[in-house]
């Protein structure tokens, strides 16, 4: 839940009716595609395409336990962290369109001690211009998330934060401001936000999986462990979901997802004034939702992460739906959506070359160290583990590298290239187009 990252890509996508060979053809070059980066340790998790509703396409790949062996299935379940954002507004709008809550309600009815609250209105919360401060982002926020903490705490917590400016005068994600609308549901309803879930969306659907996470995974549940790569998957500590809440505390499955928001499309699940109100975007944000553009079309959707899981889920106003979850993830998100995509409209995709270069370095020592740059507001810090060079950004987990060659090195998770310079006192690091010097601190 450190990072709850957005992506905001532009799909290739004119969505095409298949006949049963084709739809056939077209699911066996997916599951091609998908099982290559399975089989090189690039991903594991689960994937559903739907269209009008229709399941045209649902697999899973790798484990829901590496330790125990425990091949994943469609089936499975997986925290989906801040796609939980899109069921939190749903249900906030189900409140407005009750007449029990409205758009321009203060948070002091609620939570007075958050700086702000008498000005900072529900709608903004949504939106992401409350200005109240990610809480998931300060320093110590990796020292207890992964330990209960009660609601008052967290509240307490929240409030102790300076906001990061006026209501409605910018827009920064906030997961506190979706975990107090959370705690907003439970105080209207006088229920738990697991019940309130449970009520008016779960039982409505007929959902079999999706609900709140427990405080530990039990994979013999078929519920999924998070895992980062190094030179193996390796499991990764839980975040408690007291931390998650409103935010991100959800599990699911791909499968159920794909329902979640199709209904919502439907207006099954809100009115058509709510859903408009969710997609309307103001600095990129949408309540609750995000646009995935496509030349003249978007899509609407949102993204989560949290441990080591990472998702997506997307609907088209052409009826089609996509969600993927995964438990692993060592590739570029964007190019494992695009290469589906593509597959899913008939185009030919190259199975990607993921041979691992043949570099052997003895000696870690000169690699290590800390890495500064005054274009950037975090330091990265070297360290050798298991024989494999890791990065770690201030106030973040540790992601591993892998080497290109004896200076340059790859996270392709996120896009990153790493090189050192022959004396090891500079690097240049590569991401998203642009390039930034980084000195080696003394």
């Amino acid at each position: 839940m450190k990072a709850f990252i957005i992506i905001l890509v532009s799909f290739f996508l004119a969505v095409l009716t298949f006949s049963p060979l084709d739809a056939q053809t077209t699911n066996e070059k997916i599951d091609t595609y998908l099982q290559h980066l399975a089989d090189h340790d690039k991903m594991m998790g689960s994937v559903a395409i739907s269209q009008n509703g229709k399941l045209q396409f649902s697999k899973a790949y790798g484990y829901v336990d590496v330790e125990k062996g425990i091949k994943a299935n469609e089936n499975s379940i997986y925290r989906v962290g801040s796609i939980t954002k899109v069921f939190t507004s749903i249900l906030i709008h189900q409140l407005i369109d009750e007449a029990r809550l409205s758009d321009s309600t203060t948070l002091d009815n609620y939570y007075l001690t958050v700086p702000n609250a008498k000005n900072i209105t529900i709608g903004q919360m949504l939106q992401h211009r409350s200005g109240i401060y990610n809480f998931t982002n300060a320093e110590d926020y990796l020292d207890y998330n992964e330990n209960p903490i009660s609601k008052n705490d967290l509240v307490e917590k929240i409030s102790s934060f300076e906001p990061d400016f006026a209501p409605g005068e910018n827009s920064a994600y906030s997961n506190s401001a979706y975990v107090l609308l959370g705690f907003i549901l439970e105080d209207i309803y006088n229920d738990s936000y697991a019940n309130i879930l449970e009520k008016r969306i779960v039982k409505k659907l007929g959902l079999k999986y999706t609900r709140i996470g427990k405080p530990e995974i039990n994979t013999n549940d078929n519920v999924a462990n998070s895992y980062q790569y190094l030179t193996n998957w390796n499991k990764e500590e839980v975040t408690d979901m007291t931390v998650c809440g409103g935010a991100g505390a959800i599990v699911a499955t791909a499968q159920e997802i794909n329902k979640v928001m199709y209904a919502l499309f439907q207006l099954e699940l809100t009115s058509k004034s709510s859903l408009e109100d969710m997609i309307y975007l103001k600095n990129d944000f949408g309540k609750g939702l995000f646009a995935y553009p496509y030349n003249n079309e978007r899509a609407y959707g949102h993204t989560g992460g949290i441990d080591g899981f990472r998702s997506i889920t997307c609907h088209f106003p052409n009826g089609l739906t996509f969600t993927m979850l995964n438990n692993g993830e060592n590739y570029i998100k964007n190019d494992i959506i695009l290469a589906i995509f593509d597959i899913y409209n008939g185009q030919e995709v190259a199975l990607p070359n993921l041979d691992k270069a043949d570099v052997n370095i003895v000696d870690w020592n000169p690699y290590e160290g800390v890495f500064e740059s005054d274009k950037l507001p975090i330091n990265l810090t070297f360290k050798e583990e298991n024989n494999v060079l890791t990065a770690q950004g201030t106030g973040q987990p540790a992601f591993a590298l892998e080497a290109v060659s004896d200076l340059e090195f790859k996270f392709d998770q996120a896009g990153v290239y790493i090189t050192f310079d022959k004396n090891f006192k500079a690097i240049i690091l590569k991401q998203g187009g642009a390039d930034y010097k980084m000195i080696r601190k003394k």
